[in-house]
């Protein structure tokens, strides 16, 4: 796992964080926060959760520290419109502009299958 300290810089975005350790009893829980460049405010992220945010302002800068160096091959992605996690983005997903990468990325429940979840 990584841990993340993630701030906005400028703009601002509902920063979304989801419990994806299958032990936990709030596994596939997820609580929203919203942080502005404005504000100054932060969110640290620990190990074993899942993470997105969804810019909601033009322009938008969002800054990560780390706990380890970035690796192509130890990251992997949920869905962010995984119906099971069901994150209310507060608008329509047809609407939202998603990577490829994140829009074909396997559900929580297949990524359990798979054993890519943290122990």
């Amino acid at each position: 796992g990584q841990a993340k300290w993630i701030t906005c810089v400028t703009g601002s975005i509902k920063d979304v964080v989801v419990d994806i350790r299958p032990n936990s009893t709030t596994f596939g829980n997820w609580i929203e926060v919203e942080l502005s460049g404005d504000s100054g405010n932060a969110i640290f992220i620990s190990e074993g959760l899942g993470h997105g945010f969804l810019a909601l302002e033009d322009q938008t800068i969002v800054s990560y520290l780390i706990s380890t160096s970035f690796s192509v091959t130890n990251e992997y992605e949920i869905n962010p419109l995984d119906e099971a996690i069901g994150i209310d983005w507060g608008i329509d997903p047809a609407s939202m502009k998603i990577s490829e990468k994140d829009r074909m990325a396997p559900t929580l429940s297949m990524q359990l299958g798979n054993g890519k979840l943290p122990h």
